[in-house]
């Protein structure tokens, strides 16, 4: 073998682990992304703010009853799917992960929120979140090709749950 021809060997190996390396890295930068996107939604604060959306729904409550800090959670819960919502259209998360972990979830707070989700683009002037609005969309029709039934579980159901 000539030195042209293991330098070229040599190069070839360097450039193919620096490609698997690249490969790895990038799943697992995804995959930590997805588990503190997971974390942040799991929490007590985001599942409150989730919880009053669905019994503002089921009761129907009106906006302008909810107190302050009811306003704050909810806002809250919204504001954090938007997060997840702008990972998915920005393709850092899979968006077949994000629909098979999250799909019915958020199309059912979608659903319930709207009279705050109308309440907030009207206060605004502006779509506060067109990224949720986008996902919201992806998830209802997710939903609905799977034949999962999005009104089949109520809100009472949820909250028990």
């Amino acid at each position: 073998m000539q030195p042209a021809d293991l330098s070229i060997a040599i190069s070839a190996g360097a450039l193919g682990v620096s490609l698997s390396t690249l490969v790895i890295s990038r799943y697992r930068d995804r995959r930590d992304l997805l588990l503190k996107v997971l974390d942040r939604l799991t929490t007590p604060e985001q599942q409150n703010g989730r919880r009053l959306i669905h019994q503002m729904a089921s009761a129907g409550v009106n906006i302008d009853d909810l107190t302050s800090e009811q306003y704050t959670q909810m806002n809250n819960a919204f504001a954090t799917l938007n997060i997840l919502s702008i990972y998915y259209q920005r393709r850092y998360l899979r968006r077949k992960d994000v629909l098979a972990l999250f799909a019915l979830n958020v199309a059912r707070i979608y659903r319930d929120g709207e009279p705050f989700l109308s309440h907030r683009r009207a206060f605004a002037g502006i779509t506060p979140w067109p990224e949720l609005d986008a996902l919201a969309e992806d998830a209802t029709t997710y939903v609905q090709r799977r034949g999962l039934d999005q009104e089949r579980t109520s809100s009472e159901d949820l909250l028990e749950k």
